[in-house]
């Protein structure tokens, strides 16, 4: 059906419609994850979802080492690419703050000594009645956080994907 308008579409344009997409959806992208909570939390789900569906179930129930790595990989992924997270991945590190203070997150951009930039998120605890920050949550706890978190998601995958087909089973039995 969209056939028939593609071909009327001339080969330059579609050419700088694909060259303009490799930069302005990366940079969409990065500006989304680094500046929105949940951004990227939701792109893992969906990327986390689709990758374990899709892939060979008979391999996936026959090998363990391919469950492993799947999860281990996705809480690697999560960690480096998710460093915002959302208001429930947040609650962990913002149990670290003492009582009666909030959790606050910065983003900083910093280069590296290769001269590449790098976006962190940096967590800490604001005081409100003192109007100051008064911890800076360490980066490796945050990240540690992170990648238990991803942990624990590719696990409920795991076992989404494995029970289901299980309980289908049984049902159609």
């Amino acid at each position: 059906m969209f056939d028939h308008y593609l071909n009327k579409i001339p080969e330059w344009i579609k050419i700088g419609a694909i060259i303009v997409s490799l930069f302005v959806v990366p940079t969409v992208l990065i500006y989304l994850t680094a500046y929105y909570e949940g951004f990227a939390s939701i792109l893992f789900l969906i990327a986390g979802i689709a990758f374990y569906k899709t892939s060979q179930k008979n391999l996936l129930f026959e090998h363990y080492g391919f469950i492993i790595g799947f999860i281990f990989f996705f809480a690697i992924l999560g960690m480096v690419f998710d460093g915002a997270g959302n208001f429930v991945y947040n609650k962990p590190i913002e149990n670290l703050c003492p009582a009666e203070n909030e959790l606050v997150r910065d983003v900083k951009f910093v280069e590296n000594y290769d001269g590449e930039d790098s976006i962190l998120h940096q967590f800490s605890c604001f005081s409100m009645p003192e109007n100051k920050i008064i911890y800076q949550i360490p980066r490796w706890k945050t990240l540690g956080i992170r990648f238990l978190e991803y942990i624990l998601i590719g696990m409920i995958f795991v076992g989404f994907y494995w029970i289901i087909p299980k309980f289908m089973k049984t049902k159609k039995g």
